[in-house]
């Protein structure tokens, strides 16, 4: 029997987020998918290391800083 965990989660901004433990957070959990809600960043803009080795699906929002 093979189990998957999976987690989502509204972070109200990635760079708050990490200042707030997110990388603790995720590393916790240790999900295999993680669904992040407002991440309000640019992928360019994105802190480096933010997600570890993670793999990342991008899909913006159409509003800079209000959704994405």
């Amino acid at each position: 029997l093979l189990h998957m965990r999976i987690a989502s989660f509204n972070i109200n901004g990635i760079r708050a987020a990490l200042k707030r433990g997110f990388s603790e957070w995720m590393e916790a959990r240790d999900c295999d998918v993680i669904g992040l809600q407002e991440v309000r960043c640019r992928p360019a803009d994105l802190p480096e290391g933010a997600f570890g080795d993670r793999h990342v699906s991008w899909a913006p929002g159409s509003l800079a800083g209000r959704n994405g």
